[in-house]
């Protein structure tokens, strides 16, 4: 294992079927009821000199820009110190007081790109835009991405401390004090590999901030079912019954391209366990509704998500922005 926890991706294994027994839906909404230190940071802008400085920080900002498009290069604290990440920015004139949206890009890990998506939303509001950009040289594959970095090349679970969801939220504590907002918790969204991403933060970091999720497209999903080891189901991961309960609290859109519906995308995991949940993204996202509905029935838990289909997209991350921004900054 190498620093930080991380290491080489592993062969997958292989769990027995999940029932599906679903009927798709198309066009329709369905509603149920900082680690240790500093983090370092480096801020950039165009035509500004690149410095290095630590966060959080009294005096002038050192991350954020406002308003308008930046970046800064962001160096979580603790066991995850040294995994850098860099951060593009969409800022308003009055960070302080903002709304903190955190978008995760898909598989390409393209975050330039999910910024400009997100740059005519948020147009003429208060909104505080954030897009982490994992890169592939650093967190290699899906297990230190998608994945999170949870588990070791042995399928033993890391220490919660160094996996990578937790840098999201080291990121929007250093932000917070940068801008000097009091910002309680921050909305997030997340595409593809990002819908992965996402939905898991909730599901294992169940002190996360976040007050509204919407995971749009993910190829597959961590089931809410102890029964399955993880990555497909949460056994052998340190969660529990109240996490869970937390979990089915948050708001959470489950959002689906009603046309995302290619058996064959070169993207999208093939093997057995994945397949149970479904043969394209639109059957896997009903899947892991009806999976937490149903668990939230079992336990007597209340379910706040929501199932929401998209109708004429498929895999698209702008179009599905578009169709996310209603829940996260509203119409």
């Amino acid at each position: 294992m190498t620093r930080g926890g991380r290491r080489p991706r592993r062969a997958r294994r292989s769990l027995p079927l999940f029932a599906l027994g679903l009927t798709l839906l198309a066009g329709c909404e369905i509603a149920s009821t900082p680690t240790s230190g500093s983090p370092v940071v480096t801020a950039r802008s165009s035509g500004a000199d690149t410095r290095t400085a630590v966060a959080p920080a009294a005096g002038p900002r050192q991350l954020v820009r406002s308003p308008g498009p930046s970046s800064f290069s962001f160096d979580p604290s603790g066991a995850l110190a040294g995994q850098r990440v860099t951060v593009y920015v969409q800022a308003p004139e009055d960070c302080a007081n903002a709304t903190i949206l955190v978008v995760m890009p898909g598989q390409n890990r393209n975050a330039q790109d999910y910024r400009a998506d997100w740059q005519p939303m948020v147009a003429g509001r208060n909104v505080l835009v954030l897009v982490p950009e994992f890169a592939e040289t650093d967190f290699p594959g899906p297990d230190e991405y998608n994945l999170g970095n949870v588990l070791r090349s042995d399928g033993k679970a890391n220490p919660s401390d160094s996996w990578t969801y937790r840098i999201v939220e080291q990121l929007f504590d250093a932000v917070v004090a940068d801008v000097g907002g009091h910002q309680a918790g921050y909305r997030i969204f997340g595409h593809s590999a990002g819908a992965q991403f996402v939905h898991r933060l909730l599901m294992l970091i169940p002190e996360n901030r976040v007050t509204t999720a919407v995971v749009a497209n993910a190829g597959w999903y961590t089931m809410p079912d102890d029964n399955v080891d993880f990555p497909y189901g949460l056994r052998g991961v340190p969660t529990d019954e109240r996490d869970l309960r937390t979990t089915f609290a948050k708001d959470m859109v489950v959002l689906l391209g009603a046309e995302d519906t290619d058996p064959d995308s070169s993207s999208m995991r093939q093997d057995e366990p994945a397949l149970a949940q479904g043969p394209y993204r639109l059957a896997r996202g009903l899947t892991f509704y009806r999976s937490a509905a149903d668990a939230a029935v079992q336990h007597g838990f209340q379910l706040r998500w929501r199932l929401v289909t998209v109708p004429g997209v498929a895999h698209d991350h702008t179009e599905m922005g578009r169709a996310a921004a209603a829940y996260l900054i509203g119409p």
